[in-house]
């Protein structure tokens, strides 16, 4: 792959992104160019569903179970966390209705999370891999780029940096995408409702 232009179309794709979510935010219908850009991608430099983490690639159970471990540590440290913070939770954590919201979010978020999984590894972990040659490095890049995306909330922008590091890590180390958007479908909600902390990124940080 031509390292120049690789280089060029992440940069547009990455510029494009930024500019749906502080620009042209109300206009939802312009994300289409964008994940058309991403689709022909695909298509021209020979990615496929097992390429994007979505069929016939086997993931490694090492990989997997430490994916769990540190999936259960990051839970447990929000939780921790949130009892400092939060002096609500304690009271919510005994009512029915909190755990039955919380399973809720859990389930509607997952396609969100399965989608940003995709894009974060499907597309960025593999192209900056291609760029780099070095998983660390398109591990850090990814968590970098992550967290810019969540400009300017500070809680979410530390969150996704770690997390999409790791994920990227453990994608390209042969983790399943379909674990990594569960657990990302769980904390996020985790981070929203245990820490009573807003998710909103962008402009509509502030409001």
């Amino acid at each position: 792959m031509n390292k120049s232009g690789i280089a060029l179309e992440l940069s547009v794709v990455f510029f494009l992104i930024m500019g749906q979510i502080w620009i042209w935010r109300d206009f939802q219908y312009l994300a289409i160019p964008i994940l058309l850009l991403v689709f022909v991608s695909w298509r021209l430099r020979g990615n496929n569903l097992a390429t994007l983490g979505l069929l016939g690639k086997k993931s490694d159970p090492a990989t997997n179970g430490s994916m769990l471990m540190i999936f259960i540590a990051f839970w447990w440290l929000i939780y921790l966390i949130a009892l400092l913070v939060n002096p609500n939770l304690i009271g919510n954590l005994v009512q029915t209705d909190f755990w039955l919201k919380y399973g809720k979010k859990i389930l509607f978020y997952l396609p969100w999370a399965l989608f940003q999984q995709v894009c974060a590894n499907g597309y960025f972990a593999n192209r900056l891999k291609a760029l780099t040659g070095s998983s660390a490095k398109t591990a850090w890049g990814v968590g970098l780029l992550f967290a810019a995306l969540h400009f300017p909330n500070p809680v979410l922008m530390a969150v996704t940096f770690i997390g999409g590091a790791l994920s990227a890590r453990f994608f390209l180390k042969g983790g399943s995408i379909y674990y990594l958007a569960l657990a990302h479908a769980v904390l996020a909600p985790t981070v929203r409702m245990f820490l009573d902390y807003s998710l909103r990124i962008g402009p509509g940080f502030w409001k």
